[in-house]
């Protein structure tokens, strides 16, 4: 059956039996308009504008003098055929309408679940005493797990000669509850979904809800693969049954958990003490990107000890201060089981304070390879997005411009466009074509005008050095800057500094 609601210029059937809706047009003769059905095809269900356009028309959408809208397409309901306001079957769709819970309805979904656990099955052995009990011994049983769904079978493993038939399966497939036996249950009270009745009495007027806090919900609980460990007991309809051993994919599928670190040698070490009986030393885990060809990926950093004492800081003779190795962050605790968190290259930039072994550091400066493999890599890098950095610049107010132009007036009082480059306070990230070195430290330090209204650090009192791969005392391989394109790109301008 179908309803059709009628004006004008169009006709609006509704079939009840799947709510699908179909529009056409009257044909006019002689109209000169193409005429043909209004819907994008033929007979098809219809949703609902946005944002509720998850859900689609059904009969209770439609009455007369209300406008519906089809594909952006807004329509007047006017009229309606005999039989679309049938009393009978208006109020039998309401009763059916309240005996369902309403829609959306709840969506229980175990389809990712099943698409990556399919066809995977832990395997146990297990025991089970039944010597208690008259003529009863003990039976060797196999358990499977599939974790597709969370249910198990059990076979019995029967010796030949034992005097026991051999049956098909101890346990048939199905998920096995933690506490049996289990009450006996009425008709209807353990179910996937429940309903609500919110008010009215049973066959007039009642409304029902969907029971989505599970407020009435019988719970029962079921084992999981949680439950099922290596000398631990399950209980199998009232049966106790001792899990004994596994097979290779189970011992592979369960996380082995590390006892916490002694604190003796290395954390390397002592995990190895836990994977083996025979002590190994622990193999070097060598990083692919070491070395490429005649290139050698090292970063290397100009440091300096922050520290108040006069003997750390005149008194040190040089030399190695940390062997290579991993160095672990600060702040952890040291005896626990998780894996310990150590400094890696996005950790260190220029500026940097680093906790080395208790020791804090600041990084004052690197060499060429560094800066230039930092900004090829500026993803990894965010301190070395030179894009990030330039639009940072470009927002600050008209004010601190001001003071950044000052302070390049007061460190190239000739007006050259140039200022000399000192190692203390190199800005950084520099473009890659080397257009012009930019500073980092001094920069910011100018900019903000209101906790430093002083110039920067001056080129006195400045290291002016850089190292070489030896690390050695080397001239800078840049020894001047040109500010000039730095304010054109930054401030889109070429105006004189003077001006300011």
């Amino acid at each position: 059956s179908s309803m059709g609601f009628f004006d004008k210029q169009c006709k609006i059937y509704f079939y009840l039996e799947d709510d699908t809706i179909q529009v056409e047009e009257p044909e006019l003769k002689n109209s000169g308009i193409p005429q043909d059905k209004l819907s994008k095809s033929n007979r098809h269900r219809i949703s609902l504008p946005a944002p509720k356009d998850d859900c689609f028309y059904n009969v209770h959408h439609f009455n007369i003098n209300q406008e519906i809208a089809f594909y952006s397409r807004t329509f007047m309901i006017t009229d309606c055929d005999p039989f679309t306001p049938d009393p009978y079957t208006t109020h039998r769709q309401e009763m059916e309408g309240n005996m369902k819970p309403l829609r959306p309805y709840e969506r229980i979904d175990n389809l990712k679940q099943f698409l990556e656990h399919d066809r995977k099955v832990l395997g146990f052995c297990c025991y089970w005493d039944d010597t208690e009990s008259m003529f009863g011994d003990p039976r060797e049983l196999i358990l499977h797990y599939f974790l597709a769904d969370d249910t198990m079978e059990i076979y019995e493993f029967v010796l030949p000669n034992s005097g026991r038939d051999t049956v098909p399966k101890f346990l048939h497939r199905g998920k096995l509850p933690k506490q049996a036996p289990i009450p006996k249950r009425q008709p209807g009270e353990i179910t996937d979904r429940r309903v609500l009745n919110v008010f009215g009495p049973v066959g007039q007027g009642e409304r029902y809800i969907l029971d989505s806090l599970k407020t009435g919900a019988v719970e029962e609980e079921f084992h999981k693969d949680h439950d099922l460990t290596i000398g631990g007991v399950i209980n199998v309809w009232g049966r106790r049954v001792i899990i004994c051993d596994c097979d290779n994919f189970t011992k592979e599928y369960y996380p082995r958990q590390m006892p916490p670190y002694t604190g003796f040698g290395s954390e390397e070490d002592s995990l190895c003490s836990c994977q083996s009986l025979l002590l190994k030393p622990p193999q070097k885990d060598f990083i692919n990107n070491q070395k490429q060809g005649l290139v050698s990926n090292v970063l290397r950093f100009v440091a300096k000890m922050l520290t108040d004492s006069p003997i750390d800081k005149e008194c040190v003779i040089g030399g190695r201060f940390l062997k290579r190795g991993q160095v672990k962050k600060p702040g952890q605790e040291l005896f626990k089981s998780e894996v310990f968190k150590y400094f890696t290259a996005q950790d260190l930039y220029v500026g940097a304070r680093l906790d080395l072994n208790n020791q804090p550091i600041q990084l004052l400066n690197a060499d060429e390879f560094t800066f230039n493999y930092m900004e090829q890599h500026a993803d990894e890098f965010p301190k070395a997005n030179i894009d990030t950095i330039i639009s940072k610049v470009k927002s600050i107010s008209e004010e601190e411009k001001k003071v950044v132009k000052r302070f390049f007036t007061m460190n190239n009082p000739s007006n050259t466009g140039f200022i000399p480059y000192f190692i203390q306070v190199r800005i950084w990230p520099k473009y890659t074509n080397k257009r012009y070195i930019t500073t980092y430290h001094a920069f910011l330090s100018a900019i903000n005008w209101r906790e430093n209204p002083t110039p920067a650090v001056l080129p006195d009192v400045t290291v002016k050095f850089d190292t070489d791969w030896r690390g050695e005392a080397a001239d800078p391989a840049v020894k001047t800057i040109n500010y000039s394109l730095f304010l054109e790109d930054v401030f889109s301008s070429t105006t004189n500094i003077n001006e300011s």
